[in-house]
Order: C-alpha cells, then structure tokens, then sequence
C-alpha cells in the first residue's frame, strides 16, 4: 500500500470515529490522488451560522507525507505507527525549515 493510501485510510478510520460531531457538522476528505493532496474539512451549521473550514492539509511528494496545516488539537502519532508511517517521513511544512530540524532532532531521542 503507498503512502497516499495509507494518510487516506488514515483519515478515513479519523473521520469515522468522529462521524458527527455537530448535529448538523460534518467531516468531509478531498483526497486528489494526482497531486497527492488530502484535505479535512468542517462544514455544516452551528446554530443559524454556516462553519466551512478546513482542519487538515496533508500532501504526499516523494515518499513523504508534509503536514501543511493542522488545525485539530489531535496528536496521529499512534495512528501514524498504526498505518505504518515512518516517522523519518512525516514532514512538517507549517513549521520553518529550522524549526523542522530541531523537531526532527527531538523525535530521534
């Protein structure tokens, strides 16, 4: 299984354990299997207000998945290990290159 597969299950079994978590909210993943881009979305009604936003921006590219937006307060990690995603190719594109360095140093410990 590649890696887009593997981040789409992934996001997948995450959208299933939270089907609904608004009455009237949904998750919803655009996977573009072309470009290697998965998107999380929020939409739906909150009371008379209309939520359309996006949670999760990943992106497959040689083998590596980059994060280049994390806007839920979940660590993957588990889930990462769970669907066989190597630490070493977790990319964090939302943090500056030296910023990724010094957290790639604190994941080798």
């Amino acid at each position: 299984m590649n890696l887009l597969q593997k981040a789409s299950d992934l996001l997948n079994e995450f959208i299933r354990v939270r089907e609904r978590i608004g009455r009237n909210l949904n998750l919803i993943l655009v996977c573009d299997a072309a470009s290697g881009h998965l998107i999380l979305l929020l939409q739906g009604w909150q009371g008379k207000k209309f939520i359309h936003k996006t949670l999760l921006h990943w992106e497959v590219q040689n083998e590596q998945l980059w994060i280049w937006h994390r806007g839920v307060d979940y660590d993957f990690t588990s889930d990462f290990q769970k669907y066989n995603i190597a630490a070493s190719s977790i990319k964090y594109g939302f943090l500056s290159e030296e910023e990724r360095k010094l957290s790639a140093t604190s994941h080798a410990s």
